[in-house]
């Protein structure tokens, strides 16, 4: 938070402080299930691509899985499967994301309308009487 933001907050009353509070909360959980949705689509790419290029190998060509530092040797049937599921994991994985992200966005969009009721208000009634949802 700024000192601009930290200024500002000061100046609110209580409620409307605990709010904005909430909302910096909210963005920087936000913040961190898209740094996880990113993580995941770049895994997501990096296995489609080894997929990719398994498939335009030879059935026979030698395939190896690295595990760290370390290359095992593998058959091409069990790398396409680990990389399937590596694939369908993640996509299932953003797509929780996704819902995860909307459902911040409400809750984001709801304590600003709090935050502007309670100071169009005058700060005196209580939280969570608004009638937003």
């Amino acid at each position: 938070m700024g000192t601009h933001d930290q200024h500002m907050q000061g100046h609110l009353p209580p409620a409307a402080q605990e709010k904005y509070a909430e909302i910096e909360e909210l963005q920087d959980e936000a913040e961190q299930v898209v740094i996880e949705k990113q993580r995941l689509s770049d895994r997501v790419d990096q296995s489609q691509a080894a997929l990719d290029a398994l498939s335009e190998a030879e059935p026979d060509a030698d395939v190896y899985r690295s595990i760290g530092s370390i290359r095992f040797p593998t058959d091409h049937d069990a790398a396409e499967s680990s990389l399937e599921a590596t694939i369908d994991a993640a996509e299932t994985r953003i797509e929780t994301l996704d819902e995860k992200e909307q459902r911040l966005q409400e809750q984001f969009a709801h304590r600003k309308e709090e935050i502007k009721h309670l100071l169009g208000a005058g700060g005196s009634t209580s939280p969570g009487t608004g009638d937003q949802q």
